[in-house]
């Protein structure tokens, strides 16, 4: 029977966040203290480091004489009440979102414990001494919460299982070796996402939110072409090919926001100089940017790849492909090409062609609402000169 203040405690929503993280803390310890008690007298080469993180949450007075699946139902019971009272922890937001289960919650507080708190990154040297791991593992998250009974083959196949999953949440894992150590750090964005904040960003990442007052233009034959994809539920790769001023990203912008979604625009042209290498670290920055759009439901524009070589072009659609296109059913790759022809099925190229004199003279002179120009300055002749994008349009008619 339980006792009042434990009724008390189980009948109650959290009163923050902070009180939910630190029972989270409680159930780790608890996990690691029933694993010590089962491999009692067993050699295990966790048992070092697994002795010395309890020991520091025991004096940080993170500890409890609970029964593990007792603790366990009270954390969902709080859950559940903190849910129906109206909030909702950033935490569990990315569990369910990442349909992950109690297992998944663990590897997220362990990682964020480890992140938030110096002091525990040094308990995590354990897997390999020459290496000096300073963060905790997925198999570390695996041998504390293994089930009684469970096999090691049944405990790795819980870990990698979701490997997809957690290389969303840490783009830093490194996957040539699916057993090889995995460190669970959380990057300052993670951080942020899971502490509920906004702050930091990555810089090649921009979030567009609705429409802004500019009419699309002349692109609703494109629109429709969009639209019928989502509507037939086929989701290829969309590569939009239009010279600059072509309406590529407004398009999107606009598709995104008649599907009621904000967009993930990413910007590639930092790397696009720099071959192979910039290649590779184009796929790794971008996996920052498919974060978000699984986070968050967006789709994901990348503009700012045509310095790569025609064969980097077409191995990186082929990489959008194979690696991305079962995680995000939209994606969208910005290019200036005038024409080109995949060597690949699963991609959609969409050209936008090039607007007429009147149609060019009429964006010019929607922009030019509000500004006095000199008389000696045609709209005509401009609008015939250059070939600008919306935003350089204005920038133009501020300076004139």
């Amino acid at each position: 029977m339980k006792s009042p203040s434990e009724a008390f405690l189980n009948d109650r929503p959290y009163d923050s966040y902070e009180e939910y993280l630190g029972e989270l803390s409680v159930l780790l310890n608890l996990k690691i203290q029933a694993y010590l008690k089962e491999n009692k007298g067993d050699y295990c080469e966790e048992k070092p480091v697994l002795l010395v993180l309890s020991g520091k949450l025991n004096r940080a007075g993170i500890t409890g004489e609970q029964d593990v699946e007792a603790w366990e139902e009270r954390i969902e019971d709080r859950l559940e009440m903190t849910k129906l009272a109206g909030d909702y922890f950033a935490l569990e937001y990315v569990v369910s979102k990442m349909g992950m289960d109690g297992f998944g919650r663990m590897v997220l507080a362990l990682a964020l414990l480890a992140s938030l708190d110096y002091t525990y990154r040094g308990v995590f040297q354990y897997l390999n001494e020459d290496e000096k791991k300073s963060h905790p593992t997925l198999e570390l998250c695996g041998r504390i919460f293994r089930e009684p009974g469970q096999s090691v083959f049944d405990m790795y196949n819980q870990i990698y299982g979701r490997i997809r999953d957690y290389r969303i949440l840490f783009p830093g894992i490194n996957v040539e070796n699916q057993y090889m150590t995995r460190e669970l750090v959380c990057d300052e964005r993670l951080l942020d996402i899971l502490l509920g904040k906004n702050r930091c960003i990555p810089a090649e990442i921009e979030i567009i939110e609705g429409q802004g007052k500019d009419p699309l233009w002349f692109r609703e034959t494109e629109m429709q072409a969009l639209e019928s994809f989502v509507e037939d539920k086929k989701f290829p790769i969309f590569l939009i090919l239009g010279e600059r001023g072509a309406g590529k990203k407004q398009l999107v912008r606009y598709f995104a926001q008649n599907q009621g979604m904000e967009l993930v625009l990413f910007d590639g042209s930092v790397y696009d100089r720099m071959e192979e290498e910039g290649y590779e670290r184009l796929t790794k920055a971008l996996q920052y940017a498919v974060r978000e759009c699984v986070l968050w439901t967006m789709p994901l524009a990348i503009q700012g790849i045509d310095g790569f070589e025609q064969n980097l072009t077409e191995r990186f659609l082929i990489y959008l492909k194979d690696e991305l296109q079962g995680i995000l059913q939209l994606i969208f790759v910005l290019s200036c090409m005038e024409k080109y022809s995949p060597e690949t099925g699963g991609i959609y190229v969409l050209p936008l062609g090039r607007m007429n004199e009147q149609q060019r003279i009429q964006l010019w002179n929607h922009y030019r609402e509000g500004y006095l120009l000199e008389e000696n300055i045609s709209i005509e002749e401009l609008a015939n000169t250059f070939s600008l994008t919306p935003g350089q349009i204005k920038e133009a008619l501020q300076q004139a």
